[in-house]
């Protein structure tokens, strides 16, 4: 019988101990030694753009005229090794215009421009090595201008991961974001 009540005791003694549990204690005093020396600095790396390619500015040039489903159109060319099959797939490809339309805005593109009583879409499509730049007169009379100026900004796709939203990516943000030198 004696055995059962100390069984009984302890059984009850350590349910009450686990049970029991108060709050935490205030932390202990702080260990005795000093902190070590800082390490040297590291040489800086230089200032990269992760894989971005961006073009200098070039003026338009001719334009060629085509009639492009009933509606007449201007395009130029400008061959871009940098867009390949991968960019084409994965990547984003961002143009940027200056108009010279009596300010210093640049735009990116697609872009509605009105001058005077003409108003025209200037936008862009790829394809393998190229970028075509459009012309589109909603007028039907608007010629582009062989002073406006281009710059592309090629950005090569990484991992499958949810990329920024770059459509709405403003010339200063990309300079600053990529840096991009003019």
């Amino acid at each position: 019988m004696k055995k059962q009540f100390t069984l009984a005791v302890l059984c009850f003694g350590l349910i009450m101990m686990q049970a029991c549990k108060g709050p935490e204690g205030p932390a202990g005093p702080a260990g005795v030694g000093t902190t070590g020396a800082t390490g040297a600095t590291g040489a800086a790396g230089a200032a990269g753009t992760a894989n971005v390619f961006y073009s200098s500015w070039a003026a338009a040039g001719a334009w060629t005229g085509i009639n492009f489903n009933s509606v007449q159109r201007s395009y130029i060319d400008i061959p871009v090794a940098r867009i390949t099959q991968d960019v084409l797939d994965k990547g984003v490809v961002l143009v940027y215009a200056k108009l010279n339309l009596g300010d210093t805005q640049i735009r990116q593109l697609p872009v509605t421009v009105k001058s005077g009583f003409t108003e025209e879409l200037i936008d862009f499509s790829l394809a393998l090595n190229t970028l075509r730049i459009w012309s589109t007169p909603f007028d039907g009379n608007a010629q582009p201008s062989a002073t406006y100026q281009f710059r592309y900004v090629v950005i090569p796709g990484g991992q499958a991961i949810r990329m920024m939203n770059y459509e709405n990516l403003s010339y200063e943000d990309a300079v600053k974001l990529f840096n991009i030198q003019d």
